[in-house]
């Protein structure tokens, strides 16, 4: 009986040692400056706080921890900076290193500098991946096209002269990828790219990066989240040429019986023509080719 008692008192012991106690502290964060990429911050142990970095607001106030979650203020920020920010925080004390993700924060740049970074002391050197770039071709030239003409092109980022005007094509107000609202055609790409698309004449050039890792996600880089990504797998940059489709006209009318006739227009692009068959000898047929070329404003 004594051994059962003993057995559940060093149980009960043991799960009060081990469990972590509300509000404990953890190791504490360390109080002299610390580097992120190009930003400084410290963490004073007198509760003071500063945060600053080359073309970016530096921010000054107050911080204080609570368990594994520390809340920053800056009270004479702007731009909802001025209200607490709060991160969970992460300290590995043999290397000091402090590691913060965010649980809510309004400040903008506050929130892009100290969500998912990683803070280590100004003096460690940081290792940089060594990245190899191989440039593979295809095994013979394919062979260029002739160049459109540019009219009516998109040669780069805003269009002409990069001013984002396009004259004269009537797009719409507004689209819906998803519904298919105003989505005329549509193409998978392989991989993940935010650039500018280039029309010219009847193709589209796109770039992309295809990475080898399955789960790659995108990231929208300094006016997103801030983070590059952490993908180190191995990535095709690629460009893809799309030809546009001509969505040509296809047959016009419904047949028409007349006189022992069946009577068919068929409208296209190009090789209009009418065709008449007998209804007794389906065999034998006229075709008789358009001279006008037709459109829905009329015919030429």
């Amino acid at each position: 009986m004594n051994d059962v008692r003993y057995t559940a008192l060093l149980a009960t012991a043991l799960i009060v040692w081990t469990h972590p106690v509300a509000g404990q502290q953890g190791p504490p964060l360390p109080s002299g400056p610390l580097k992120f990429a190009a930003f400084s911050a410290q963490f004073r142990g007198d509760g003071i706080f500063a945060l600053q970095g080359p073309g970016w607001p530096t921010l000054k106030g107050t911080w204080k921890r609570d368990g594994g979650e520390v809340e920053i203020l800056t009270p004479e920020a702007a731009g909802g900076c001025d209200k607490a920010g709060r991160y969970r925080v992460t300290v590995d004390q043999d290397k000091g290193h402090v590691a913060f993700d965010l649980l809510s924060d309004a400040c903008t740049p506050r929130r892009m500098i100290l969500d998912r970074s990683l803070w280590r002391p100004p003096d460690e050197v940081v290792p940089v991946p060594v990245r190899q770039i191989v440039r593979t071709t295809a095994p013979a030239p394919a062979a260029i096209p002739a160049a459109s003409s540019a009219a009516g092109s998109w040669p780069s980022f805003r269009g002409t002269r990069a001013s984002g005007v396009a004259d004269g094509q009537h797009l719409p107000d507004r689209w819906d990828g998803a519904k298919g609202e105003n989505i005329l055609w549509r193409t998978a790409i392989p991989g993940l790219a935010h650039s500018s698309p280039v029309v010219w004449g009847t193709r589209i050039f796109v770039t992309s990066a295809v990475s080898s890792n399955p789960a790659a996600t995108f990231r929208p880089g300094l006016y997103g989240d801030g983070d590059a990504s952490d993908d180190r797998s191995r990535q095709r940059w690629m460009i893809y040429a799309i030809d546009i489709p001509t969505f040509e006209w296809g047959p016009a009318s419904s047949p028409i019986i007349w006189n022992g006739l069946v009577i068919l227009q068929c409208d296209t692009q190009a090789d209009s023509f009418l065709l008449e068959r007998n209804c007794g000898a389906w065999a034998a047929a006229r075709r008789s080719p358009r001279r006008r070329r037709c459109s829905t404003r009329g015919c030429s």
